[in-house]
This record gives C-alpha cells, structure tokens and sequence, in this order.
C-alpha cells in the first residue's frame, strides 16, 4: 500500500504529470492567442494542482467569457471549454456602436452594428430597467433565424417589447413570454402572408397582421 501510494504522489504532484499542452475549446470571438497565453502560467505545474481558482484568475479579464469549465487528460493535457457572452442589442454612441449582453455586460465597440444584434431605442439605455432586460431576453431566447432578420427593437416597459425587421414589418412581441410559441406563430405568418406593415404575437393564440 505505500508503494501505491507513493507511486499516487510521484505521478500526480511531480513534473511526470504536469500540463504541457493547453487546448481552448468553444471560443468564437475570444482571442485564443491571447487566452493561450494568460493559461500558458500552468505550463509545467502538475496537472492536480491547477485549481478552478487559478484558471479564475487567468481568464476573468476577457469580458467575453461568460461561462469555463476545465478538464485535466493526462498525462499533460489541459482543456479549457468556454462559453462566450453574446451581443443581443447595439446601442448607437459616438460613429459606432456599443454591443450588450442579455446581462447588460458591454462587450465591446463596432463602427457597423452586426447582423442579428439589433440597434435599440434610447429607452433601452438604461441596461437595468426592466425594458432593456425584458427586451434582451426575448431576443437571447429567440430562433436564429428571426433574429437575423431584427432591424431595430423598442420597449419602454417590460411589457410592450416591439422589434423592426428587415422587411419593414413592425412586430409587436409584449411581454418576454412565450418567446417559442410567439418565435413559431411569427415564423409561419411572415411565411403565408410575406410582409405586412405590421404583426402582432403578444397574444400568440390570436395573432394580428395588418
């Protein structure tokens, strides 16, 4: 038994098992570049010793981050599967745009607001109120499809959540409920009646296009 042990210690807290290859998985925007060498600190520190807390550490200054898990192969794998925070409203300010999370988390600046993210009214400024979250919750929640197609979206409430899309038809979505349901009922009206001037889902069992 102390042989075993022994044999426990020497491979698991001794360089014959520390990390020597460090894999970023699920990274889209992040810089992987970047993120490879803010975890390059464990290169040579055995693999049992590389604590969440330390990869905490590595990784809590890339705002796109949202979510990471770790996974230790050995004998010298390390694998980090991240998560990102993705943009779901753009505010216009100053030339360009600010792009914000569901969370209100301001991910960064572009000069043309990117497809899918829509460009959100002055009401939505405040990142706390209830518009902007009732508002970024509908359009996190939302089929990629539909979302493709969000020009703009307006709510002064939580309640009145309304979006513009590309082919000029106005969308009245209410409150951030039945986002499924409301995504289905739109899908197959803009797929009947093409593009009317307006459609209303608030009530997706009795919706309304004009």
């Amino acid at each position: 038994m102390l042989g075993l042990a022994l044999f426990v210690v020497v491979g698991v807290f001794t360089p014959i098992m520390a990390v020597r290859d460090i894999e970023v998985q699920g990274a889209q925007a992040v810089d992987v570049e970047q993120l490879q060498q803010s975890l390059s600190r464990f290169e040579g520190v055995p693999l049992a010793l590389v604590s969440d807390r330390d990869v905490h550490q590595a990784v809590e200054s890339f705002p796109l981050i949202q979510r990471y898990s770790i996974e230790r192969i050995p004998p010298h794998t390390l694998v980090v599967l991240i998560e990102e925070r993705r943009a779901v409203i753009a505010m216009e300010r100053e030339g360009g745009f600010d792009l914000l999370d569901p969370a209100g988390v301001l991910l960064g600046r572009a000069v043309e607001r990117p497809s899918g993210v829509p460009l959100g009214s002055p009401e939505l400024t405040d990142t706390a109120s209830p518009a902007f979250l009732a508002a970024s919750k509908v359009i996190r929640d939302m089929p990629d499809d539909l979302r493709q197609q969000l020009v703009s979206v307006r709510a002064s409430n939580a309640q009145d959540v309304s979006f513009v899309l590309a082919s000029g038809t106005e969308v009245l979505w209410g409150e951030a409920k039945e986002t499924q349901r409301k995504s289905a009922v739109l899908r197959s009206m803009l797929a009947s009646i093409g593009s009317p001037g307006l459609i209303d889902v608030s009530a997706p069992e009795a919706p309304v296009f004009k």
